[in-house]
């Protein structure tokens, strides 16, 4: 029995554990808790055992975080919406969802567009709906056409803005609300972008990139002011931590620099996923904080801590009146044709997915979509080793595997030899 993620009545969860953070630092529990959600069945195992622990506190600051890519699964996007209602309207734990989005505005005198992001709704966005969630690879788009370039292995710009830098441009104003005025309450994110009614940027701007930046010229040359509570069915005050008050000015949390505001990040990593949590243990011993988005964040693994595995993870779920509607022996997770997760992957997931109704040639469950998308933005430039040959940039790298090459070769047998798949690491 599953349970739809709109429906009015909550499901009854069955023997949800209560993990309980073993802190490395005894200010750590002082500190706002940040949980990242990825829409998979890991994360929302930790995020219950968390909310059935009673480690999450409003008044601290804490938050739920889910970046939406716009190319996820449909069923991950039904699984987040029952994970958010249970969360605020049981815990009341503010879960906000966001996504990716561009504003154009001058820097040193010339008009450019800038990286930024908007809250959104659970419900897809429509001309009725402005404020709902995209599905059908705009955000990735809006990305794309802005970086003018496809994200690959060996620059996973995906990654960098659709999560990690859209979750640090949200906490600052999230944090930032420390400093409300207590009659106000709660707070809204600032306006970005200028007041002109057009845009200032055009096509003649870039010449012969046009082209590729065609989608986010599109795109609005502002973002709205958003207010915080409509994006949450938890009840916003003000939040009660002199930690981060200190540190927010104007209304914007310091996350970087020698004195920023310093938070827990929690992340749905297992105890069979030793390398990554390895990672994150040498990321959180930096003094420098070199390989950190936010000088002040340190992050814990609560599953990998209580020693739950995927085996462990999916038993929980096999136990409950709803779960996460996709096959657990196929990797459809985040975006569902990530290149990151390697050709006999893709080519699995092309293979059972090519039924699906949802998967039509102009969603992001189709892989149809990411070869037209690959073909319509590669790089093509003359060969620095060959004057009269061309070398073409794809999502797999210079002159390398293709979707399409995936598609054509979809009747023949998979191969049995394991292919070079990457971890995704897209929350890490």
């Amino acid at each position: 029995m599953t349970h739809n993620g709109g429906s009015s009545e909550l499901p009854r969860l069955r023997r949800v554990p209560k993990f309980s953070l073993d802190y490395h630092d005894s200010q750590h529990k002082n500190w706002p808790h940040v949980v990242k959600f990825s829409g998979g069945r890991s994360s929302a195992l930790m995020l219950l055992g968390l909310l059935y622990g009673k480690q999450l506190k409003r008044s601290r600051g804490d938050v739920i975080v889910f970046n939406n890519t716009s190319a996820e699964h449909p069923a991950t996007y039904r699984f987040a919406t029952l994970c958010k209602r249970i969360a605020e309207q049981r815990f009341n734990i503010p879960f906000i969802w966001t996504e990716f989005q561009s504003f154009e505005d001058a820097r040193r005198g010339k008009w450019t567009r800038l990286p930024s992001y908007r809250m959104v709704e659970p419900e897809i966005f429509s001309e009725n709906c402005p404020d709902g969630y995209k599905c059908h690879g705009e955000v990735f788009e809006e990305l794309v056409s802005w970086k003018q370039a496809l994200p690959t292995r060996f620059a996973r710009t995906c990654t960098e803005y659709l999560k990690l830098n859209t979750t640090f441009k949200f906490l600052e104003d999230w944090f930032g609300r420390s400093t409300l005025n207590a009659k106000t309450q709660t707070d809204s994110t600032p306006r970005l972008g200028h007041w002109f009614g057009e845009p200032w940027l055009n096509s003649s701007t870039f010449g012969k990139r046009s082209s590729t930046v065609r989608y986010h010229l599109s795109c609005p040359v502002h973002r709205p002011t958003q207010s915080f509570q409509k994006f949450t069915q938890a009840k916003l005050s003000r939040i009660n931590n002199p930690n981060i008050a200190k540190k927010c000015f104007d209304s914007k949390a310091q996350l970087n620099g020698p004195d920023p505001v310093e938070y827990i990040s929690l992340v749905g990593l297992r105890a069979d996923e030793p390398r990554r949590v390895s990672n994150i243990l040498e990321r959180n011993s930096e003094t420098d904080g070199k390989k950190r988005i936010a000088s002040g964040e340190y992050v814990y693994a609560p599953l990998f801590d209580s020693g739950f595995t995927k085996l462990d993870v999916l038993d929980f779920w096999s136990t409950q009146v709803f779960d996460l509607e996709t096959p657990p022996q196929v990797n459809l997770s985040n975006c569902v044709f990530c290149f990151m997760k390697g050709e006999r992957t893709l080519r699995e997931i092309a293979t059972i997915s090519e039924s699906e109704e949802q998967n039509a040639q102009s969603s992001p469950s189709s892989i149809s979509w990411w070869a037209d998308f690959e073909n319509r933005y590669a790089r093509e430039v003359t060969s620095s080793k060959d004057p009269n040959a061309r070398t073409r940039f794809g999502f797999f790298g210079a002159n390398r595997l293709e979707y399409q090459n995936i598609i054509d070769t979809l009747e023949e047998p998979i191969q049995k030899k394991p292919s070079y798949t990457l971890p995704c690491d897209c929350t890490d």
